[in-house]
C-alpha cells in the first residue's frame, strides 16, 4: 500500500519543511524526509547513514513502481526563500527579513507604484520546484488589496531587475519575457485567492515568482497597495502529469489537472501527459480507458516524446467512473504508469430547497424571536458534479430566478455532501450548506430578502431559490384575568385566565402552575384560545400566604417566558368560637368580664358584636391577632338564666364575606333575696289554722325560717 503525502498549510505556526523528493511508501516516508537534502542530521553513523541511504533507494524505487505522488503545499516564509526584493515597503519590514507567519502578519507594501504604475514582489525559491498553484490569503480586514494581483513565474533571475548590494528594494524595467504568467487573483469579495497555473505545454521548472499589480489607474488611495497575509505554493508532481486542454485554432489552451471528473455527454476529451521520464519514441506510451465493467479500450497516442503526448477520446455512458491509464516504457528507468479516474456525466439537481430550520411557519411567513439567530439549510438534492452554493442578502424587488451579486454574501456555518442512496446514481451528490444569520429590525425595513444560487458543473446552469426574512416577534406582555377578592372563599372554586395577546401572528400557549407553601401544583386548562387560556382551581386556605400563580408563556416555541403574579388571600371564617366568662362568680351589681376566643382567627379579622337578650354590651369590638375580643359588663338579677350572643361578623372592602353567633351557656347571677309578706293576713278564731305565704326571691335559692313574736314579746 502506499501513502501520498500532502502537506497541509498551517497559518501563524509553522512552515512546511522543504524537500526535494516526495516519498509514497509508508516505511520510508521518515527515512526520505529526514536525509535527503540534510544529511547531517543522519551522520551520527556511518553504519546508520548506509542503511538510511538504501531505504531511500529503495523508497525511490517503490515509489517509482507505486504511481504518481500527489501535491506538496507549503506557505513562503524566511525559512524557504533564499532571497526577495520588492517595489516598496510598509513599516520599513523587507519581505525576506520578516517571518510573515511568525512576527507580522501581513506584508504591506506603500501607495506609491514604481515608474510602470506598478507595486510588486519576487521572491527567490531555495530551489527550482514545478508550480502547480499559487494561492494568496488577503487579510480579513481589506480582502480587496489582495485582489488583481498577477503572479509570473521564471527559471531564472528576471533580467530587468535593478537592486544595490543587499537591499530589498529594487526596481524592474526593460523585458520581463523570462516569465510566465501563472494567473491573475480574482475580483471577488473573499479572503482567498487561489490561481491555478496554465501551461500550454508541461510544467517548467519555477524559481522565481513575481506578484504585480497595476495600480496605475487605481484613484482610491487604499487599493493603490499590495496587502496580504500569506502565500501559499503548491509544488506540482514530479512525476506523470496529465491534463485535458481546450483546443482552439489549433493550438492547446486552458489546461487543467484533474479534468475528467466532470463531463459532458458526447464531449471530446483532449488529453495532454507529460511522461514521467525521457522515452525513447512516441510508441513507448500506451494509454487506455478502463471501464468499470472491465472492458479495456486501447487509445491512440500522438505528441513528442520528449514534450508531452496528445491522446483524444470522447467519454461514453459506459466509461463512467473508470480510468484513463498511461504506461510509460522509460528510457533509463524502471517502466512508470499514470491514472486520472473518470467522472460522470453532467447531472442536473433533481431539486434545490432552502430549509428554515429554527422558525415558525405560519403559510408564506416565516417567524424569528428577536436576538435569536435565523438558521436555515440550503439544499442542492442529486446532482453532478459537487454544487456550488453561493447565498446573499438582496433586495426583495429582484426576481426569484435573477441571481443578484450586488447583495451581502453569506458565508456557511458547515457543509457537507452526500452521495444519493438510488444504485442508478450512486455518483450523484447532494449538498447541504447551513447558514446562520442574525436578523435586525434593520434588514425588514431595507426591504432585504435571502437569495441563494446552486452552480452545477457548466451546462446545467445555475437555479436560484429565495427566501423572506424571518418577521420579528413582539415578546407578550401577559395579563392575569382574576375574579374578585371577594370570591377567593376557602372551598370555593375559581377560574383563573392569562392573556397573552399581541399583533404577532404566531400562536401562543400558556402552561401554569400554583406556587404554594407545600410546593408547585400543575393547573389543569379548562378552555384554551390562541393568547387566552383559562384555568380552574379550588381555593384553600392552606395555601399559605403568598401563593402565586406561575405561568410559562410559549409564544410558538421563539419566545418563552415565565411569569409570576401573586394571588389575593384566602378567605375563611373564624374557627373554634366561644365567650369564656372570667372565673368567679356573677354577682348581681358587681363587675364582671368575659372573652370571645376562636381557635383560628380566619381571615379578614372580624367585628365582634356582644348582646345579652337585646341589649348591646358595648360598642364592637375588632377580634385580636388570635380571633379573640375582651368584655366587661355588670350583670343584673335580670340576666340570670340568660345568655351572652356575639355576633362575629368579616368583611372585606365593604362587603359582608361571613357572618356567625356564638352564644355563651346560661348565666348564673348571685343577688340578694327580696321577701314579700303578703299584703294582709285574715283574722282567725282561736284554734284556727293560720296559713300564709311569704315570697324570697333570690340566688342561690334562700331557705326561711319564721318565728311567732307574742303580744308579750315571747
Amino acid at each position: 500500500s502506499f501513502l501520498y503525502i500532502n502537506k497541509k498549510r498551517k497559518f501563524a505556526t509553522e512552515p512546511a519543511v522543504f524537500t526535494p523528493k516526495h516519498c509514497c511508501c509508508c516505511c520510508c516516508c521518515c527515512c526520505c524526509l529526514s536525509c535527503q537534502g540534510n544529511t547531517e542530521s543522519c551522520s551520527s553513523s556511518s553504519a546508520v547513514m548506509a542503511q538510511l541511504l538504501a531505504l531511500c533507494a529503495l523508497c525511490a524505487a517503490l515509489c517509482a513502481l507505486g504511481g504518481a505522488a500527489s501535491s506538496i503545499k507549503f506557505n513562503i516564509t524566511t525559512t524557504n526563500i533564499a532571497a526577495s526584493w520588492q517595489s516598496s515597503e510598509f513599516g520599513n519590514r523587507c519581505f525576506r527579513d520578516t517571518a510573515v507567519l511568525e512576527q507580522w502578519d501581513y506584508f504591506h507594501t506603500t501607495d506609491t507604484p514604481d515608474s510602470h504604475g506598478c507595486q510588486w514582489l519576487l521572491i527567490k525559491l531555495f530551489r527550482a520546484i514545478r508550480v502547480q498553484s499559487v494561492t494568496v490569503y488577503g487579510r480579513a480586514a481589506v480582502p480587496s488589496r489582495a485582489q488583481n494581483i498577477e503572479i509570473l513565474l521564471s527559471d531564472r533571475l528576471p533580467s530587468g531587475l535593478n537592486a544595490s548590494g543587499d537591499s530589498c528594494y529594487g526596481t524592474l524595467s526593460g523585458s520581463l519575457s523570462s516569465l510566465t504568467q501563472c494567473g491573475v487573483t480574482q475580483s471577488e469579495q473573499t479572503q482567498t485567492h487561489k490561481v491555478a497555473c496554465s501551461y500550454s505545454g508541461c510544467p517548467n521548472l519555477t524559481e522565481y515568482i513575481l506578484l504585480r499589480k497595476n495600480v496605475r489607474n487605481e484613484t482610491y488611495k487604499y487599493l493603490k497597495y499590495i496587502n496580504f497575509q500569506a502565500l501559499e505554493v503548491e509544488e506540482a508532481s514530479q512525476n506523470a502529469q496529465i491534463y485535458r486542454c481546450e483546443v482552439s485554432g489549433g493550438r492547446l489552451s486552458n489546461c487543467r489537472l484533474n479534468a475528467l471528473q466532470t463531463l459532458k455527454n458526447g464531449d471530446r476529451a483532449c488529453m495532454k501527459v507529460c511522461p514521467p521520464c525521457q522515452l525513447p519514441t512516441t510508441d513507448a506510451a500506451s494509454c487506455h480507458i478502463a471501464a468499470p465493467s472491465g472492458r479495456i479500450t486501447q487509445l491512440r497516442v500522438n505528441g513528442n516524446p520528449d514534450f508531452f503526448l496528445i491522446v483524444i477520446f470522447i467519454p461514453t455512458a459506459e466509461s463512467q467512473g473508470g480510468n484513463f491509464t498511461c504506461n510509460f516504457n522509460c528510457s533509463n528507468e524502471l517502466p512508470q504508469s499514470a491514472t486520472e479516474p473518470i467522472g460522470f456525466f453532467e447531472e442536473k439537481p433533481r431539486s434545490v430547497s432552502i430549509e428554515p430550520s429554527n422558525r415558525v411557519q405560519i403559510g408564506s411567513r416565516i417567524f424569528l424571536a428577536p436576538g435569536m439567530e435565523f438558521h436555515f439549510s440550503f439544499i442542492t438534492e442529486a446532482a453532478y458534479p459537487s454544487p456550488i452554493h453561493a447565498c446573499r442578502l438582496v433586495r426583495t424587488s429582484e426576481r426569484e430566478t435573477k441571481e443578484d451579486t450586488s447583495g451581502v454574501q453569506l458565508h456557511p456555518f458547515t457543509e457537507r455532501s452526500l452521495t444519493d442512496a438510488s444504485s442508478n446514481k450512486s455518483h450523484a451528490i447532494t449538498k447541504i450548506s447551513e447558514y446562520r444569520l442574525n436578523i435586525s429590525a434593520h434588514m425588514q425595513a431595507a426591504g432585504q430578502k435571502i437569495q441563494c444560487v446552486s452552480t452545477v458543473g457548466e451546462s446545467s446552469g445555475k437555479v436560484g431559490k429565495s427566501i423572506s426574512l424571518p418577521e420579528l416577534v413582539v415578546q407578550s406582555k401577559p395579563e392575569f384575568l382574576l375574579p374578585p377578592i371577594t370570591d377567593w372563599k376557602d372551598g370555593h372554586s375559581v377560574s383563573v385566565a392569562v392573556d397573552s395577546t399581541t399583533d404577532s401572528s404566531v400562536s401562543t400557549s400558556h402552561r401554569c402552575l400554583l406556587e404554594t407553601r407545600d410546593g408547585n401544583r400543575s393547573l389543569n386548562l379548562t378552555q384554551g384560545t390562541n393568547q387566552l387560556s383559562t384555568f380552574k382551581m379550588n381555593v384553600d386556605r392552606h395555601w399559605g400566604s403568598p401563593a402565586s400563580l406561575v405561568c410559562l408563556v410559549n409564544q410558538s416555541g421563539l419566545i418563552q417566558t415565565w411569569t409570576r403574579h401573586r394571588l389575593p388571600k384566602v378567605l375563611y371564617k373564624a374557627e373554634g368560637l366561644a365567650i369564656r366568662i372570667s372565673s368567679g362568680d356573677l354577682v348581681s351589681d358587681e363587675e364582671a368580664s368575659f372573652s370571645v376566643t376562636a381557635s383560628d382567627s380566619g381571615y379578614p379579622a372580624a367585628l365582634h358584636q356582644c348582646r345579652i337578650e337585646s341589649k348591646s354590651l358595648g360598642e364592637d369590638k375588632t377580634a385580636e391577632s388570635d380571633g379573640s375580643s375582651h368584655w366587661r359588663f355588670t350583670p343584673q338579677r335580670g340576666h340570670n338564666g340568660e345568655r351572652i350572643r356575639c355576633d362575629v361578623v368579616q368583611k372585606l372592602s365593604g362587603s359582608l364575606i361571613f357572618s356567625q353567633t356564638v352564644n355563651s351557656s346560661k348565666l348564673e347571677v348571685k343577688y340578694r333575696a327580696i321577701v314579700t309578706w303578703p299584703s294582709k293576713i285574715a283574722p282567725k278564731k282561736e284554734g284556727e289554722a293560720l296559713s300564709f305565704v311569704v315570697l324570697a326571691d333570690g340566688n342561690p335559692e334562700p331557705s326561711s325560717q319564721c318565728w311567732l313574736q307574742l303580744v308579750s314579746g315571747a
